[in-house]
């Protein structure tokens, strides 16, 4: 048996490999169009790294990369979060007005086009914008749930600053079709999924005389179960978060003095903090996103922080970023596997012990190593015979140690 690897994954000081990285938050600094990140062990902030497109409106992070959707420039950010670089900017149409993106797949993005009333489907690998698909008037949320976007449609009509009736479109990923729509309530804007796969649609209002309602829909079939009220055209909600698979929470904004979280039982379909007991963060609160199973960031657009609190408004951290927080998300930096270089069965040391595990793995299907960059001794990308005859060799003829295959003493790969 060979097993081929990657080299780029095997990150060597001398006989030994040791790397480990935090989460972090990413973070839209919409005023300033730039990109903030706190390490989310140390609390360290590392303000506007990266310049933006024109308003953007969204973070997406994924495998170690943002991914920032522009409204204003209509176009898709790619950057690379190991060296803060962007490396693609996609054309999303002018004048489309992307919204909100999420991913259906490895490598595929939808994204709601608010302006062009259109569905666009974009390759973020090849780095290319594939099709836009018509979904109905005015999209702006999306929720992905394994075959299926939910997406939300408020018929917002620009010329009398009206909204028509609410909708919630089921697509089909693979079939890059409508499935079927329900209508809801007035401007539905943002929603989430519980742990019993019930979709919790936030329905703003008009801001004139219609308040917030949270409508709740079977992701199944896509039929409402229940309607709830939230918050009167004074204090109106505009996104939605859900953890631990009940405990829901709104961006209450609170744009004077302290900004304001509500929060509701998503079992129940009750608030329990609304705007007459709201929880107290700083000011500007413009979206939540789950943090943990427990708590929740919220960005603070006016304070220009970012906080961390549960759902009886304890804070746990703030962190001071750019100019108008809006947008956030967690990008999740697996560690290295920290191991010898040539440790093939993992004692802490390289002899013939070694050698004989890797034979064993090779030839008679033995166990292989953990980790696998482990056992590549000759550092070729590979595990197999030749990495026990390098071990060997190591071992009782003076030869390089592993991974060092020109003898200078540093590791190769």
């Amino acid at each position: 048996m060979i097993l081929k690897i990657s080299c780029t994954a095997l990150i060597l000081l001398s006989l030994v490999s040791v790397s480990s990285s935090a989460n972090e938050l990413i973070v839209v600094n919409g005023t300033a169009e730039t990109l903030s990140r706190i390490d989310l062990e140390t609390g360290q902030v590392d303000n506007d790294f990266i310049q933006l497109g024109l308003v953007p409106n969204q973070v997406i992070c994924r495998d170690n990369f943002a991914y920032v959707i522009n409204s204003t420039s209509a176009d898709l950010y790619i950057i690379a979060l190991e060296n803060d670089s962007l490396i693609a900017e996609i054309d999303l149409g002018s004048g489309t007005n992307p919204w909100y993106g999420a991913f259906i797949d490895d490598s595929l993005m939808l994204v709601t086009n608010f302006v062009a009333n259109t569905l666009s489907k974009v390759d973020t690998k090849n780095h290319v914008l594939l099709e836009s698909y018509p979904i109905g008037l005015r999209p702006q949320g999306i929720l992905v749930s394994e075959n299926s976007s939910f997406i939300t449609l408020n018929e917002f009509d620009p010329a009398d600053t009206t909204y028509g009736q609410g909708r919630l479109a089921k697509w089909d990923n693979s079939g890059d079709s409508i499935l079927v729509q329900v209508n809801i309530g007035k401007n539905p804007q943002d929603l989430a999924l519980d742990s019993d796969g019930e979709l919790y649609v936030l329905c703003s209002g008009n801001y004139v005389d219609i308040p917030a309602y949270i409508y709740v829909v079977d992701s199944t079939n896509l039929t409402v179960v229940d309607s709830f009220y939230c918050a009167s055209v004074a204090n109106t909600p505009n996104d939605i978060a859900v953890v631990s698979g009940h405990s829901g929470f709104l961006a209450g904004g609170g744009w004077f003095g302290n900004g304001q979280v509500f929060t509701f039982d998503a079992h129940s379909n009750q608030m329990l903090h609304d705007e007459n007991n709201p929880l107290l963060t700083s000011t500007g609160v413009i979206s939540v996103v789950p943090a943990t199973d427990s708590t929740i960031f919220t960005a603070n657009f006016y304070a220009d922080y970012i906080t961390e609190l549960d759902s009886a408004g304890t804070i746990y951290n703030a962190y001071p970023v750019g100019d108008g927080p809006l947008s956030m998300a967690v990008n999740v930096v697996e560690p290295e596997p920290d191991y010898v270089c040539g440790d093939a069965n993992s004692d802490e040391s390289v002899d013939v012990s070694d050698a004989v595990y890797i034979i064993n793995f090779a030839f008679a299907g033995g166990t292989p190593p953990d980790p696998i960059e482990s056992g590549d001794a000759n550092c070729d990308s590979s595990v197999d015979v030749s990495d026990a005859v390098y071990i060997i060799n190591y071992s009782f003829a003076g030869g390089n140690q592993p991974c060092d295959s020109d003898g200078d003493g540093e590791a190769d790969c």
